[in-house]
Protein backbone atom coordinates (compact mmCIF):
# COMPACT_ATOMS: atom_id res chain seq x y z
CA UNK A 1 0.00 0.00 0.00
CA UNK A 2 2.83 2.36 0.90
CA UNK A 3 4.50 1.81 -2.47
CA UNK A 4 1.18 2.36 -4.22
CA UNK A 5 0.58 5.71 -2.47
CA UNK A 6 4.17 6.98 -2.71
CA UNK A 7 3.94 8.34 -6.30
CA UNK A 8 0.79 10.31 -5.37
CA UNK A 9 1.97 11.50 -1.97
CA UNK A 10 2.63 15.09 -3.02
CA UNK A 11 -0.72 15.33 -4.78
CA UNK A 12 -2.55 13.96 -1.73
CA UNK A 13 -0.77 16.44 0.53
CA UNK A 14 -1.55 19.30 -1.84
CA UNK A 15 -5.22 18.35 -2.03
CA UNK A 16 -5.50 17.95 1.73
CA UNK A 17 -4.89 21.64 2.42
CA UNK A 18 -8.04 22.98 0.72
CA UNK A 19 -9.98 20.14 2.31
CA UNK A 20 -8.70 21.05 5.78
CA UNK A 21 -9.36 24.72 5.06
CA UNK A 22 -12.92 23.96 4.00
CA UNK A 23 -13.40 21.83 7.10
CA UNK A 24 -12.18 24.69 9.28
CA UNK A 25 -14.43 27.22 7.54
CA UNK A 26 -17.48 25.00 7.97
CA UNK A 27 -16.98 23.63 11.47
CA UNK A 28 -14.40 25.49 13.58
CA UNK A 29 -16.16 27.94 15.92
CA UNK A 30 -15.12 31.57 16.02
CA UNK A 31 -15.33 34.09 18.84
CA UNK A 32 -18.51 35.56 17.37
CA UNK A 33 -22.23 34.98 17.62
CA UNK A 34 -25.15 36.36 15.67
CA UNK A 35 -28.88 36.77 15.32
CA UNK A 36 -31.21 36.97 12.36
CA UNK A 37 -34.93 37.41 11.65
CA UNK A 38 -37.18 34.59 12.83
CA UNK A 39 -40.95 34.34 12.91
CA UNK A 40 -44.18 34.97 14.78
CA UNK A 41 -45.95 32.69 17.24
CA UNK A 42 -49.59 33.09 18.37
CA UNK A 43 -49.77 33.31 22.15
CA UNK A 44 -52.75 30.93 22.04
CA UNK A 45 -50.30 28.12 21.27
CA UNK A 46 -48.65 28.67 24.66
CA UNK A 47 -51.39 29.96 26.98
CA UNK A 48 -55.10 29.17 26.88
CA UNK A 49 -57.78 30.67 29.13
CA UNK A 50 -60.52 28.16 29.96
CA UNK A 51 -62.68 27.55 26.88
CA UNK A 52 -62.42 31.15 25.68
CA UNK A 53 -61.39 32.09 22.15
CA UNK A 54 -58.93 34.90 22.70
CA UNK A 55 -57.79 37.47 20.13
CA UNK A 56 -54.86 36.84 17.80
CA UNK A 57 -51.88 38.25 19.68
CA UNK A 58 -48.45 37.15 18.51
CA UNK A 59 -44.96 37.14 19.94
CA UNK A 60 -41.89 37.46 17.75
CA UNK A 61 -38.71 35.42 17.92
CA UNK A 62 -35.31 35.65 16.26
CA UNK A 63 -32.85 32.95 15.29
CA UNK A 64 -29.64 32.79 17.31
CA UNK A 65 -26.36 31.42 15.99
CA UNK A 66 -23.76 30.70 18.66
CA UNK A 67 -20.92 30.30 18.12
CA UNK A 68 -20.54 31.16 14.46
CA UNK A 69 -18.26 29.33 12.06
CA UNK A 70 -16.08 31.45 9.73
CA UNK A 71 -18.46 30.76 6.83
CA UNK A 72 -21.52 31.75 8.88
CA UNK A 73 -19.78 34.94 10.01
CA UNK A 74 -18.92 35.88 6.42
CA UNK A 75 -22.45 35.23 5.19
CA UNK A 76 -24.14 37.10 8.05
CA UNK A 77 -21.83 40.12 7.99
CA UNK A 78 -22.79 40.65 4.37
CA UNK A 79 -26.53 40.62 5.13
CA UNK A 80 -28.24 43.83 6.27
CA UNK A 81 -30.87 41.96 8.30
CA UNK A 82 -28.33 40.06 10.38
CA UNK A 83 -26.27 41.15 13.39
CA UNK A 84 -22.85 39.72 14.29
CA UNK A 85 -20.94 40.58 17.45
CA UNK A 86 -18.19 39.13 19.66
CA UNK A 87 -19.27 36.47 22.13
CA UNK A 88 -19.39 37.83 25.67
CA UNK A 89 -17.19 36.31 28.32
CA UNK A 90 -20.33 35.30 30.20
CA UNK A 91 -21.73 33.54 27.14
CA UNK A 92 -18.54 31.50 26.85
CA UNK A 93 -19.16 30.00 30.30
CA UNK A 94 -22.49 28.48 29.24
CA UNK A 95 -22.83 25.01 27.76
CA UNK A 96 -25.58 24.18 25.27
CA UNK A 97 -27.40 22.40 28.09
CA UNK A 98 -27.10 25.50 30.29
CA UNK A 99 -28.58 27.65 27.55
CA UNK A 100 -31.49 25.27 27.08
CA UNK A 101 -32.23 25.07 30.81
CA UNK A 102 -32.01 28.86 31.20
CA UNK A 103 -34.48 29.23 28.34
CA UNK A 104 -36.90 26.82 29.99
CA UNK A 105 -36.64 28.62 33.34
CA UNK A 106 -37.19 31.98 31.64
CA UNK A 107 -40.20 30.63 29.76
CA UNK A 108 -41.85 29.20 32.85
CA UNK A 109 -41.38 32.39 34.85
CA UNK A 110 -42.57 34.46 31.89
CA UNK A 111 -45.79 32.44 31.72
CA UNK A 112 -46.37 32.81 35.46
CA UNK A 113 -45.66 36.55 35.45
CA UNK A 114 -47.85 37.03 32.37
CA UNK A 115 -50.75 35.18 33.98
CA UNK A 116 -50.47 37.14 37.23
CA UNK A 117 -50.15 40.51 35.47
CA UNK A 118 -52.90 39.65 32.98
CA UNK A 119 -55.38 38.46 35.59
CA UNK A 120 -54.60 41.45 37.84
CA UNK A 121 -55.29 43.83 34.95
CA UNK A 122 -58.52 42.02 34.07
CA UNK A 123 -59.66 42.06 37.72
CA UNK A 124 -59.78 45.86 37.51
CA UNK A 125 -62.52 45.50 34.90
CA UNK A 126 -64.40 42.39 36.03
CA UNK A 127 -64.87 41.55 39.71
CA UNK A 128 -65.81 37.93 38.94
CA UNK A 129 -62.23 37.19 37.84
CA UNK A 130 -59.96 35.75 40.55
CA UNK A 131 -56.24 35.24 40.95
CA UNK A 132 -54.18 34.30 44.02
CA UNK A 133 -50.46 33.61 44.08
CA UNK A 134 -47.51 33.44 46.45
CA UNK A 135 -43.74 33.77 46.40
CA UNK A 136 -42.30 30.26 46.14
CA UNK A 137 -38.53 30.75 46.33
CA UNK A 138 -35.65 31.39 43.96
CA UNK A 139 -34.65 29.33 40.95
CA UNK A 140 -30.99 28.85 40.06
CA UNK A 141 -30.45 30.71 36.77
CA UNK A 142 -26.66 30.49 36.59
CA UNK A 143 -24.02 28.43 38.32
CA UNK A 144 -20.29 28.15 37.58
CA UNK A 145 -19.35 24.93 35.81
CA UNK A 146 -17.37 23.58 38.76
CA UNK A 147 -20.46 23.58 41.02
CA UNK A 148 -21.76 20.21 39.92
CA UNK A 149 -23.99 19.84 42.99
CA UNK A 150 -26.42 22.47 41.67
CA UNK A 151 -28.31 22.63 38.42
CA UNK A 152 -30.11 25.41 36.59
CA UNK A 153 -33.74 25.27 37.67
CA UNK A 154 -33.08 24.06 41.23
CA UNK A 155 -35.34 25.80 43.75
CA UNK A 156 -33.78 27.65 46.70
CA UNK A 157 -36.17 27.48 49.65
CA UNK A 158 -33.88 28.67 52.48
CA UNK A 159 -30.70 30.74 52.80
CA UNK A 160 -28.66 30.50 56.01
CA UNK A 161 -31.72 29.13 57.79
CA UNK A 162 -34.13 31.84 56.58
CA UNK A 163 -36.99 30.26 54.65
CA UNK A 164 -38.54 31.89 51.61
CA UNK A 165 -41.95 32.25 53.28
CA UNK A 166 -40.48 34.19 56.23
CA UNK A 167 -39.45 37.27 54.21
CA UNK A 168 -40.47 39.15 51.08
CA UNK A 169 -39.29 38.05 47.65
CA UNK A 170 -36.98 41.06 47.35
CA UNK A 171 -35.44 40.46 50.79
CA UNK A 172 -34.91 36.78 50.02
CA UNK A 173 -33.23 37.69 46.74
CA UNK A 174 -30.99 40.11 48.65
CA UNK A 175 -29.88 37.28 50.93
CA UNK A 176 -28.73 35.34 47.88
CA UNK A 177 -26.11 38.00 47.06
CA UNK A 178 -23.81 36.90 49.91
CA UNK A 179 -20.35 35.57 49.03
CA UNK A 180 -20.80 32.73 51.52
CA UNK A 181 -24.08 31.04 52.38
CA UNK A 182 -25.77 27.76 53.13
CA UNK A 183 -28.49 27.06 50.59
CA UNK A 184 -31.39 24.70 51.11
CA UNK A 185 -32.31 23.31 47.70
CA UNK A 186 -35.51 21.58 46.68
CA UNK A 187 -35.27 19.17 43.75
CA UNK A 188 -37.70 16.45 42.77
CA UNK A 189 -39.59 16.62 46.07
CA UNK A 190 -36.41 16.25 48.15
CA UNK A 191 -34.29 18.88 49.90
CA UNK A 192 -30.56 19.08 50.55
CA UNK A 193 -28.06 21.72 51.66
CA UNK A 194 -25.12 23.18 49.80
CA UNK A 195 -22.45 25.46 51.30
CA UNK A 196 -21.55 28.04 48.70
CA UNK A 197 -18.37 30.12 48.66
CA UNK A 198 -17.89 32.46 45.73
CA UNK A 199 -14.07 32.24 45.68
CA UNK A 200 -12.64 33.66 42.46
CA UNK A 201 -15.58 32.92 40.18
CA UNK A 202 -15.91 35.81 37.71
CA UNK A 203 -19.67 35.19 37.65
CA UNK A 204 -21.36 34.15 40.92
CA UNK A 205 -24.48 32.07 41.38
CA UNK A 206 -27.48 33.77 39.79
CA UNK A 207 -31.14 33.45 40.76
CA UNK A 208 -34.58 34.55 39.61
CA UNK A 209 -37.71 35.06 41.70
CA UNK A 210 -40.45 32.49 41.21
CA UNK A 211 -44.13 32.59 42.13
CA UNK A 212 -46.79 29.92 42.40
CA UNK A 213 -50.36 30.56 41.31
CA UNK A 214 -52.66 29.02 43.91
CA UNK A 215 -56.05 29.95 42.43
CA UNK A 216 -57.34 31.32 39.15
CA UNK A 217 -60.83 31.78 37.75
CA UNK A 218 -61.44 31.33 34.89
CA UNK A 219 -58.90 28.54 34.70
CA UNK A 220 -55.96 28.38 32.30
CA UNK A 221 -53.77 25.83 30.56
CA UNK A 222 -50.11 26.09 29.51
CA UNK A 223 -49.48 23.89 26.46
CA UNK A 224 -46.32 25.87 25.75
CA UNK A 225 -44.55 24.32 28.72
CA UNK A 226 -44.15 21.10 26.72
CA UNK A 227 -42.21 22.75 23.88
CA UNK A 228 -38.47 23.25 23.48
CA UNK A 229 -38.87 26.97 22.74
CA UNK A 230 -37.83 29.12 25.68
CA UNK A 231 -37.14 32.69 26.72
CA UNK A 232 -38.82 35.65 28.45
CA UNK A 233 -39.22 38.24 25.69
CA UNK A 234 -42.79 37.26 24.85
CA UNK A 235 -44.06 38.06 28.35
CA UNK A 236 -45.71 41.40 27.56
CA UNK A 237 -47.78 39.98 24.69
CA UNK A 238 -48.63 36.90 26.75
CA UNK A 239 -49.98 39.13 29.51
CA UNK A 240 -51.91 41.16 26.92
CA UNK A 241 -53.47 37.99 25.51
CA UNK A 242 -54.51 36.86 29.00
CA UNK A 243 -56.17 40.19 29.78
CA UNK A 244 -57.98 40.51 26.46
CA UNK A 245 -59.17 36.91 26.64
CA UNK A 246 -60.62 37.44 30.11
CA UNK A 247 -62.41 40.72 29.43
CA UNK A 248 -63.19 40.11 25.74
CA UNK A 249 -61.80 43.37 24.36
CA UNK A 250 -62.35 43.97 20.63
CA UNK A 251 -58.98 44.44 18.90
CA UNK A 252 -60.63 45.60 15.65
CA UNK A 253 -59.09 42.60 13.89
CA UNK A 254 -55.69 44.25 13.80
CA UNK A 255 -52.56 42.15 13.57
CA UNK A 256 -50.92 42.79 16.95
CA UNK A 257 -47.30 41.85 17.67
CA UNK A 258 -44.88 43.01 20.32
CA UNK A 259 -41.92 42.19 22.49
CA UNK A 260 -40.87 42.81 26.08
CA UNK A 261 -40.49 40.92 29.33
CA UNK A 262 -43.22 41.21 31.96
CA UNK A 263 -43.11 41.56 35.73
CA UNK A 264 -45.98 40.59 38.04
CA UNK A 265 -46.75 44.29 38.59
CA UNK A 266 -47.33 44.70 34.86
CA UNK A 267 -44.16 46.64 34.06
CA UNK A 268 -42.49 45.77 30.76
CA UNK A 269 -38.73 45.20 30.52
CA UNK A 270 -35.94 45.08 27.98
CA UNK A 271 -35.20 42.33 25.49
CA UNK A 272 -32.50 41.38 22.99
CA UNK A 273 -32.43 41.42 19.19
CA UNK A 274 -34.90 44.27 18.80
CA UNK A 275 -33.97 45.28 15.25
CA UNK A 276 -34.18 41.69 13.98
CA UNK A 277 -37.56 41.30 15.68
CA UNK A 278 -38.81 44.46 14.01
CA UNK A 279 -37.60 43.16 10.64
CA UNK A 280 -39.42 39.88 11.29
CA UNK A 281 -42.64 41.76 12.04
CA UNK A 282 -42.27 43.84 8.88
CA UNK A 283 -41.82 40.73 6.76
CA UNK A 284 -44.98 39.28 8.32
CA UNK A 285 -47.06 42.36 7.45
CA UNK A 286 -48.33 43.21 10.95
CA UNK A 287 -50.38 46.30 11.81
CA UNK A 288 -48.90 47.32 15.15
CA UNK A 289 -45.75 46.54 17.08
CA UNK A 290 -45.41 47.19 20.83
CA UNK A 291 -41.88 47.89 22.09
CA UNK A 292 -40.59 48.50 25.65
CA UNK A 293 -40.23 52.22 26.29
CA UNK A 294 -36.66 51.64 27.51
CA UNK A 295 -35.71 50.72 23.91
CA UNK A 296 -36.92 53.98 22.39
CA UNK A 297 -34.14 55.31 20.17
CA UNK A 298 -32.24 52.02 19.98
CA UNK A 299 -33.18 51.47 16.32
CA UNK A 300 -32.33 54.57 14.33
CA UNK A 301 -33.96 54.06 10.92
CA UNK A 302 -37.67 53.51 11.50
CA UNK A 303 -38.76 54.63 8.04
CA UNK A 304 -38.41 51.09 6.64
CA UNK A 305 -41.18 49.81 8.90
CA UNK A 306 -44.73 50.23 7.63
CA UNK A 307 -46.55 49.23 10.81
CA UNK A 308 -47.47 51.46 13.75
CA UNK A 309 -44.83 51.47 16.49
CA UNK A 310 -46.01 52.03 20.06
CA UNK A 311 -43.58 52.33 22.97
CA UNK A 312 -44.99 51.17 26.29
CA UNK A 313 -43.79 50.87 29.86
CA UNK A 314 -46.56 48.71 31.29
CA UNK A 315 -49.39 46.35 30.45
CA UNK A 316 -51.86 49.09 31.38
CA UNK A 317 -50.38 51.33 28.68
CA UNK A 318 -50.80 48.56 26.11
CA UNK A 319 -54.46 48.12 27.09
CA UNK A 320 -55.01 51.88 26.93
CA UNK A 321 -53.49 52.02 23.43
CA UNK A 322 -55.88 49.30 22.24
CA UNK A 323 -58.88 51.00 23.86
CA UNK A 324 -58.00 54.19 21.97
CA UNK A 325 -58.73 52.37 18.71
CA UNK A 326 -62.41 52.73 19.57
CA UNK A 327 -63.12 49.06 20.11
CA UNK A 328 -66.14 48.23 22.26
CA UNK A 329 -66.61 45.12 24.33
CA UNK A 330 -67.41 42.12 22.18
Amino acid sequence: MKKLIEPYKKIIIALSFPYLYLLMVLTIPTGFEGIGPGGLTPVSESIQISEMMGPVIQTVYVLSYEPLTPLQSWLMIGHDDMAVYPRSEFSKTLTLRDQYLRGQVSKRISYTNALIAGYEEAMKLDETIEMDYRFSGLLVYYRPKHISQLDIGDRIVAIDGTWYDQVSADDFLLLSQNDQMTLTIERGGNTFEYDYVQNDDPYPLGFVIDHEITNAFPTYQLPGLDTFVGGPSGGAMQALYVTLSLVKVNTQERSIVGTGTINIDGTIGRIGGLEQKMITAEDAGVDIFFIPLSHQGDVQDLSRFSYEIVYVNSLTEVINAINEWGGDDA
